[in-house]
């Protein structure tokens, strides 16, 4: 018996409709074949299971690969009876964290080879129906080897941090222990120039002077290794800090070298930081006191301290209008015993901008510097806000 038609179906629609039945099919068997193409292709492990069971649907050539299983011997066995897990709460865990969501993106999982070797793997599922049967497709990358590499790091990382500590308290012990005996040399060399300076000739005053100079300086050194090495250590309290009121006792602590050098010191509106007292106090002495001590000669220094709220954090600028910094030494005057003039011109021992480097660090912030010769500078850092 013929097909029926359909009243007012012509014999051109139906041929119509055959042919796009028949593209809709084509496409479809394309579409399969570009998907299996890609599912055996795939560099990493995909894997169709049963939800319930953990029962082997499907596998691509990674897993064959990566577990060591062949396809054969997976298919229609479940991950209990081929021990694809590292323990079956691994893959319990695993279902817990999908829960009723129908997708698990990232998950990290332990899995066992056939060779019984155990590996991590990241793994990202979606939960969908396969012919009436809740099942599960699986992607999973082998990431052992950068698991490997993260603790090699991370114990590096612990090394270099014990290194540090230690080579800090070297610096920090053998300073305090030179300190006495630096001390000693000072104090007898001036004694020495004031009881016998006068009956010394000329060259005999003149290696007095370099050994009364030279001494100085190295107390100079030494003491500024212990300040160095205490700004590296731990911050000790971390307190909400009223940084006007802090500006304020550094600007006191700073009035002898404001009268000499005829300067002023001005503040803006200042915040309440989180940080240390103490360091915090250390670092705008440091910052201040710079502004003070480089202007050019005849000129009268002006210092500016500034605040304003920048991506969550409080940026603070101490400007001046000293001989300012080429921009190629930038970066390098936050180094220890980094300086760009002779103590002759400025004294000094060229430790102060990298102590303040280091209790900047220590409280999460940066610092850095804008300027230009002859222009001032504007040394710039964060501090968390209170």
């Amino acid at each position: 018996m013929g097909k029926r038609i359909k009243p007012g179906e012509s014999g051109g629609e139906r041929r119509d409709e055959a042919r796009r039945q028949s593209d809709i099919g084509a496409t479809l068997r394309r579409i399969e074949v570009k998907f299996a193409t890609v599912f055996r292709a795939c560099p990493d492990l995909i894997a169709i299971t049963a939800r319930d069971t953990g029962r082997y649907i499907e596998v691509n050539d990674a897993f064959e690969r990566i577990m060591g299983w062949a396809k054969p011997e997976t298919i229609g066995r479940t991950s209990a009876e081929l021990g694809t897990w590292e323990s079956m709460a691994e893959r319990g865990r695993m279902i817990a964290a999908l829960g009723d969501a129908s997708r698990l993106e990232n998950f990290e999982v332990r899995f066992r080879r056939k060779s019984g070797e155990v590996f991590t793997a990241l793994i990202s599922l979606e939960q969908v129906d396969l012919s009436g049967e809740p099942s599960l497709i699986i992607v999973a990358r082998d990431i052992s080897r950068r698991k490997a590499e993260e603790v090699l790091l991370r114990r590096t990382a612990e090394e270099l941090e014990r290194s540090n500590m230690e080579l800090e308290r070297f610096a920090y012990v053998a300073a305090h222990d030179l300190l006495e005996p630096c001390r000693t040399i000072c104090s007898f060399a001036q004694m020495l120039e004031r009881k016998h300076g006068a009956t010394l000739d000329d060259e005999g005053r003149e290696y007095l002077d370099f050994l009364v100079g030279g001494a100085q300086r190295m107390r100079d050194l030494i003491q500024g290794v212990l300040g160095y090495s205490r700004a590296g250590m731990a911050v000790a309290q971390m307190v909400d800090v009223e940084m006007g009121d802090l500006v304020a006792v550094v600007i006191a602590d700073l009035g002898s070298a404001l009268e000499v050098r005829d300067g002023a010191i001005e503040t803006g509106t200042l915040p309440v930081v989180r940080g240390d007292p103490a360091q915090l106090r250390q670092l705008m002495v440091n910052l201040i006191g710079n502004g003070l001590k480089f202007h050019a000669e005849g000129g009268k220094p002006h210092v500016l301290v500034t605040a304003e709220p920048a991506d969550g954090e409080w940026c603070v600028t101490v400007a001046d209008n000293g001989i300012g910094i080429d921009q190629e030494y930038q970066d390098d005057i936050f180094g220890i015993f980094r300086r760009l003039h002779g103590p002759d011109r400025y004294p000094g021992a060229g430790i102060g901008l990298a102590v303040a480097r280091r209790i900047v660090e220590a409280h999460g912030g940066r610092i850095w510097v804008e300027s230009e010769p002859g222009q001032g500078a504007r040394f710039r850092f964060t501090l968390p806000m209170a």
